[in-house]
Parts: structure tokens; sequence; C-alpha cells
């Protein structure tokens, strides 16, 4: 997991706290990857009421948290709200790496201070998937990989 706090309206572990509230009741592995590694950096999930916590089929979360909106999701979330294009260029030079490098990208925003944070959750290929395609493929099968993710990320994992 990669986490930057974006801005200057707050500090990392706030954002990541935020983060990690709005990931917590969330029942996808993103969201559990998140709120995994929130703990290992030993941040606690703070004591805020989410109200109307909702999926946005995918797009992302939003819920609004004391009094303000609070939208976790990826770039197409964030460009449909019209808050993408207000990224400073290395933080989006910065998240499209990532995605190269085949992970998973998202961003939070907070109503009235725009895009604070990105993060990245990696895909962790199983240790024994490069044997079990290689024996597919001499075995005459032809692989094809499905995903849900970006292309980037798709490329980044082979």
């Amino acid at each position: 997991l990669y986490f930057n706090a974006v801005g200057q309206t707050r500090s990392r572990k706030e954002v990541f706290e935020y983060l990690a509230l709005m990931e917590a009741p969330a029942s996808h592995p993103l969201s559990d990857a998140i709120v995994k590694g929130a703990a290992n950096e030993q941040i606690e999930i703070p004591r805020l009421q989410l109200k109307n916590h909702t999926l946005l089929p995918g797009e992302g979360i939003t819920a609004n948290v004391a009094g303000k909106d609070v939208h976790v999701g990826n770039k197409k979330l964030f460009q449909r709200l019209s808050m993408y294009d207000a990224l400073k260029e290395d933080v989006k030079v910065a998240t499209e790496g990532w995605a190269r490098d085949g992970g998973t990208i998202g961003f939070i925003s907070i109503e009235g201070e725009g895009i604070i944070g990105a993060y990245c959750v990696a895909d962790k290929i199983r240790d024994e998937a490069q044997d079990v395609v290689k024996a597919l493929k001499n075995m005459g099968i032809k692989i094809i990989m499905l995903t849900g993710d970006q292309r980037p990320a798709a490329i980044g994992i082979g």
C-alpha cells in the first residue's frame, strides 16, 4: 500500500484516518488492504459517525462525516466530480507510475477541500501462479486474464 496526503490542509496521519474510516465498513478486498495498511502504521480509525455510507458501483464509496461529504474511489469518480483535473501534475505523475507498476489507484476527498489523499493498493501475485499458468499452457490451454482493474494495473501484473 502506498499512501500520500495531497495538499496542505491535513496531515498524512489525519487523511489516512479518514481513509480507514471510510473503508472499514466496506466489503471490497481493496478496503481490507487499506484498513490493514493503516493498522500496520498504527493509524487508528477515528470514532466519527458515517452517515449514508454508499457504494458507487465501478467508482468507489461516499459518506457524510462530521457534516461533510467524503468520497473515496478511482480516477473515474474524481473526474465525474470534476476534482481530478485540479490535482497537481506531480501527484498525477506519481499515481500513473503506481498504476504502471501494477497497482490499483484511488483518491480521497473531503467536501470543501478537494482531493486530500492518493493511494495505491498493489495486487500480490500468489507464489504458485507462475507455475500454474505454465502448466496450463503446457497442456495446450490458452490463457486469458480477466480483471476489473484498469489496463495499466493488469499489464503490471502480466
